[in-house]
């Protein structure tokens, strides 16, 4: 599994989410190839958000800063990594939804 981190992820940052990489990545599913982790300085709502694109089977990991002190990390951490796992079969639900059952066209019923 190749893990790239973004050069804009602070050290401190970077120091304390490698080791629950390492730790955490095994439960990972097997289409996983790639993890690019991320620092986003603007978001102040989330610890951390994750983003899957399961057809380049690649995760993108955003740290954001109430990440640094918090002490449930390793929960967000983890709940973050099992998001890959229900996104693609979101994906296909709400592509079979929209095809199946197509919005109606204004003005009919």
């Amino acid at each position: 599994m190749r893990i790239i981190w973004e050069p804009n992820v602070p050290p401190e940052v970077r120091t304390s989410a490698e080791p629950l990489l390492d730790k955490y990545q095994c439960l990972l599913p097997a289409w996983v190839a790639e993890i690019n982790v991320c620092w986003d300085d603007k978001n102040t709502e989330s610890f951390a958000t994750i983003g899957v694109q399961w057809e380049y089977r690649r995760l993108w990991l955003t740290i954001c800063p109430s990440w640094i002190g918090a002490p449930q990390r390793e929960r967000v951490f983890v709940h973050e990594l099992l998001h890959c796992y229900n996104e693609p079969v979101s994906k296909v639900a709400t592509e079979c939804i929209k095809a199946f059952f197509p919005e109606p066209t204004p003005g009919t019923k």
